[in-house]
């Protein structure tokens, strides 16, 4: 497929399609596993699908852990903007600013 196309459903079946640039985002996601785990491939000529789908790989389930640590730091500088300030330095920035040379115009 080269466009993408809504779901068909009947009854207990659902028929999905995607297109191979769908597919090539699934590699390591919980869209792929689940596409990996669940798909049922009805026909596939030249044994495409069938390798996409064997590609898509494992879950990177550290990714929430990580997302969670990450959002808990986001979330303390939230809570205390003076600390961010600090560390970003607002002040060095402006006085390294004043030593940079003036600019000449030729």
């Amino acid at each position: 497929m080269t466009k993408p196309r809504p779901s068909t459903y009947a009854g207990d079946v659902n028929v999905s399609y995607y297109t191979r640039e769908q597919l090539s985002t699934g590699i390591g996601t919980l869209f792929g596993a689940h596409l990996k785990r669940d798909a049922k491939i009805v026909w596939d000529k030249h044994g495409q699908l069938t390798r996409a789908v064997a590609d898509m790989g494992e879950v990177d389930t550290d990714r929430a852990a990580k997302c969670a640590r990450v959002e808990a730091i986001l979330a303390g500088w939230d809570a205390h903007p003076d600390r961010v300030r600090a560390l970003v330095g607002w002040q060095w920035i402006l006085d390294a600013l004043e030593q940079l040379p003036t600019p000449t115009t030729s």
